[in-house]
């Protein structure tokens, strides 16, 4: 298997743009101010809890077999745990290998199976999973029906790339539906419109399954700055779905890999209370991944209170 990956290392066709690559400009403070634990702000006589907040990080954790990362998965993926704590949910991306090396830190009472804990190179599994302070209910796994390139645009096809749905118990009665996304790498314009029509099968899937729900997604879009059609797809996606970018409300400038929507419903909505494109160090001051995480404070409330 590694003797394999070492080849795939050697195709310039499969390599990506990594976040860490970005702009030094991009803030990088560690997140120290989430208030985690389901905070509750309101509860009236009957004990119900009828609003509070949640934190949430989405992180990349390159979690590729050592000799194909562009990270040190075998070092750093038991250092994640810890920082992965001070949320409430943590959505995971590229959680392959290695995944056995993260649990013991976590402290999560509620977590995901890996989709297949036998991968190999060739046949990767989703690489998603998610850790909870809240219980987490009817979740799914959805593959892409579309991607690009199995030795060139990236390889995406290697893995089975996609997202993840599930309802998250934020309150004693208050449900919201999570989704955790990974979509196609790569700089090319099959990349591109594979890219297009994974935002066109998310969109449906939200329309067919959560069309009057509030809504939280969080994952690596890999969105290029460059591209024009990206930059159509995402905003058609937003347009047709309702959904609100946390990096454009806090006008960030690291809008185009890693991210967070929400929406609020008729029953329930949500409040951005802070966005921070985050650094998880190890002992040397180093990055744990090749990505940022990026960590929100959602405030919400039921509506008709």
């Amino acid at each position: 298997m590694l003797l394999l990956g070492a080849g795939l290392l050697a195709l310039p066709s499969c390599e990506s743009t990594s976040q860490a690559s970005e702009s030094s400009s991009v803030g990088t403070r560690i997140f120290k101010t989430i208030r985690t634990g389901g905070e509750r702000e309101h509860l009236p006589d009957d004990g119900v809890a009828r609003s509070g907040s949640l934190s949430l990080v989405s992180y990349n954790i390159a979690g590729l077999p050592w000799v194909v990362s562009s990270s040190d998965p075998i070092t750093n993926t038991p250092l994640m745990g810890q920082h992965l704590n001070q949320f409430d949910i943590a959505l995971l991306q590229e959680d392959f290998y290695y995944h056995e090396d993260l649990i013991p830190g976590v402290q999560h009472e509620y977590r995901t199976e890996p989709h297949d804990t036998d991968p190999s190179i060739f046949d990767m599994h989703d690489g998603l999973n998610r850790f909870s302070k809240f219980k987490i209910h009817g979740h799914s796994r959805h593959t892409w029906t579309n991607c690009a390139g199995y030795i060139t645009d990236s390889c995406d096809c290697l893995a089975k790339k996609g997202f993840t749905s599930a309802m998250m118990r934020i309150g004693e009665s208050t449900d919201v539906r999570v989704y955790n996304v990974h979509f196609d790498a790569g700089e090319s314009d099959t990349d591109a419109e594979a890219r297009r029509l994974q935002f066109r099968q998310l969109a449906d899937h939200i329309h067919e399954h959560a069309a009057d729900e509030a809504i939280i997604i969080g994952g690596d879009v890999n969105l290029v700055d460059f591209i024009d059609a990206d930059k159509a797809s995402f905003e058609a996606f937003l347009d047709e779905t309702g959904l609100v970018d946390t990096c454009r409300e806090t006008q960030c400038t690291d809008e185009m890999f890693d991210k967070v929507l929400y929406r609020s419903s008729r029953n329930l909505t949500f409040e951005l209370r802070s966005r921070e494109l985050l650094t998880f160090l190890d002992s040397d001051q180093e990055e744990l991944s090749d990505h940022k995480p990026v960590g929100v404070v959602l405030g919400w409330a039921k509506r008709g209170i």
